[in-house]
């Protein structure tokens, strides 16, 4: 059985073309969709040629799959391959939020800039 490996693969969700009037919150979650579910579809087909050669091979069954209890050393490194793909998925939105950030700071005059030092000392 082939994985689908690479982003080139036919198996896998494309964008889809933009729908003309369409909001550019929804392209973003459109494409935030997409990416989940492209890495979802290779990890899902890589999950289950795993689990069928295993079976196979005698090495474990689904029942053994199914009772795993991963070490604490395991379930930080699942941790960090999880905040890995959170970012992967939301890094659509926190680009706009880091561009819309620095279009503001542009536009920003500067006595906006002493407003804030004013009232952030009279807060502190």
């Amino acid at each position: 059985m082939a994985v689908a490996t690479t982003l080139g693969d036919s198996r896998l969700a494309k964008p889809r073309r933009p729908i003309p009037g369409e909001s550019a919150e929804i392209e973003r979650l459109s494409a935030m969709l997409t990416a989940v579910l492209s890495e979802l579809t290779i990890v899902r087909e890589r999950l289950d040629t795993m689990e069928r050669l295993t079976a196979r091979a005698g090495v474990f069954s689904l029942d053994d799959i199914e009772a795993f209890e991963p070490t604490a050393d395991e379930t930080k490194a699942r941790d960090a391959i999880r905040q890995r793909q959170i970012a992967k998925v939301f890094r659509i939105l926190r680009d706009d939020a880091e561009r819309q950030a620095a279009v503001l700071e542009r536009r920003r005059k500067p006595e906006d800039s002493e407003a804030d030092q004013i009232i952030a000392a009279e807060v502190a």
